[in-house]
């Protein structure tokens, strides 16, 4: 999606700055085949800042994800399911 526009900063072409799914900014000038890619907000900051957008979209905040809390075993028995249980059950015997 095209959210504007800035200089190139190898060539001095004016190309299209677009924003990613995820929602920081990119541009890729056609005439010189720079990248400029935004991996964090303060650089996308600057990037809409070069392409005269004063206002940065704001995310909703996330909800923490609630884990589910772990129950021991009532037997006491490990479970001793897959390779990495068997491979335990050969160190423990084997020492």
């Amino acid at each position: 999606m095209k959210i504007g526009q800035i200089k190139c900063p190898c060539c001095g072409n004016v190309q299209p700055l677009t924003e990613q799914a995820n929602g920081l900014a990119i541009m890729s000038c056609n005439w010189c085949n720079v990248k400029v890619q935004a991996y964090g907000k303060d650089a996308d900051t600057a990037l809409r800042r070069m392409a005269g957008i004063s206002q940065v979209k704001q995310e909703p905040e996330k909800a923490p994800e609630v884990v589910p809390e772990k129950k021991p075993n009532p037997a006491g028995v490990r479970d001793e399911g897959g390779i990495f249980g068997r491979l335990n059950n050969l160190l423990s015997e084997a020492a």
